[in-house]
């Protein structure tokens, strides 16, 4: 199309989600003690998180694309627990905004999982011979909106998106 250009991911965005990836899958930075040998902020110690669970932290600039980060980071997470065997990654997911105006934010790309399919988040099925697009069957659940409870656990699965 005519004055049209290619959608492409900032360098930033690309960046981010290369860093998780690397960190994850090259350095097998799993957990808080292995994550520390990259803080060069020399600022961050062990005693300062009493939980257990991997966390992952990008910084970027306002307007920079953190949603669209997350949303990769997401997607990447759940193909890799589906088609990895041995995969400890997650299909499910919990988003907490800091406010409700973060909130409708997040609900605006978010809403109808239509930032997942409207832009080039999921490969084309067929792509390396596997139904992408398909097997992406992520159920959202927004705060005071939650749908009836699904999996065998009884736990809500899919993206949950609470605000505190």
């Amino acid at each position: 199309m005519i004055g049209q250009s290619k959608f492409g991911f900032f360098f930033s965005q690309r960046e981010a989600v290369e860093s998780i990836i690397y960190l994850y899958e090259v350095a097998r930075a799993k957990d808080k003690y292995e994550l520390m040998k990259f803080d060069s902020s020399q600022r961050v110690s062990t005693g300062m998180f009493d939980e257990n669970w991997t966390r992952y932290v990008i910084k970027m600039a306002t307007g920079a694309g953190k949603t669209k980060v997350m949303g990769l980071t997401l997607v990447w997470s759940y193909f890799h627990k589906m088609y990895e065997s041995n995969s400890t990654l997650s299909k499910d997911f919990l988003v907490i905004a800091p406010n409700i105006i973060v909130l409708n934010r997040l609900r605006k790309d978010f809403d109808g999982l239509k930032m997942f399919f409207d832009e080039p988040f999921i490969p084309d099925n067929g792509f390396d011979e596997r139904d992408w697009k398909n097997n992406f069957q992520l159920t959202l659940h927004i705060q005071d909106e939650l749908k009836p409870i699904t999996g065998t656990t009884g736990l809500i699965t899919g993206l949950l998106i609470l605000i505190i």
